[in-house]
């Protein structure tokens, strides 16, 4: 039984690998790690920025010039707005494991702010995993893909450029998708844990 769950770690990993190479991405190597929050103080390295497209949920890309609005339905927008779970204080820091009470939509022109490991992965592993399909999710997979997620965005962006949600150049993310795959919430508590527990 290890054996098989070692073979699939190497076998997600290795899919998840392959993915960013044809989407044109390049994994960091072990002389660019200390450069990937160099550039950011105050817990901002921890936070992504992200414009939110419609997206062909079959393959990842967008569609349409426009950012997602919310005020009609569309494919790869999710329900809402994403919310930003962090605290921002008044020296302009930011504590992504302060979590604010009300969390509320974070926004600036047409990108939203993203706690990385609480807002941003846990609605990319559902998506990346297919875990529509995939039930119940393999909980060592999920976490070696949370550590791969992670690091792929960190590297993408690691001056706080701005990132979008389709798979050709990034990751797909979805607003709200870990909460869409079980109606009583299990999938979206398994990848909370495969974030929560493995990222640190």
């Amino acid at each position: 039984m290890k054996r098989k769950n070692i073979l699939l770690i190497v076998f997600v990993l290795t899919l998840f690998v392959f993915q960013q190479v044809q989407a044109g991405g390049i994994m960091p190597s072990a002389r660019k790690k200390s450069e990937t929050n160099a550039q950011l103080a105050g817990g901002w390295a921890d936070v992504v920025r992200i414009r939110i497209y419609p997206l062909n949920l079959s393959n990842g890309t967008i569609v349409g010039a426009d950012p997602c609005t919310w005020q009609t339905p569309m494919d790869g927008c999710g329900p809402s707005e994403p919310l930003f779970t962090g605290t921002v204080y008044q020296d302009s820091t930011v504590d992504c494991n302060d979590k604010p009470q009300n969390p509320y939509p974070r926004k600036e022109n047409d990108y939203y702010y993203l706690c990385i490991e609480g807002d941003y992965l846990p609605d990319v592993l559902p998506t990346e995993m297919n875990l529509g399909q995939i039930r119940p999710p393999e909980l060592e997979a999920l976490k070696a893909l949370a550590v791969a997620a992670r690091t792929f965005v960190k590297y993408k962006a690691p001056n706080g450029e701005i990132i979008n949600n389709s798979s050709t150049s990034y990751q797909v993310y979805v607003p709200w998708s870990s909460y869409d795959n079980y109606s009583d919430g299990s999938n979206y508590q398994t990848v909370i844990y495969s974030v929560d527990e493995n990222l640190e």
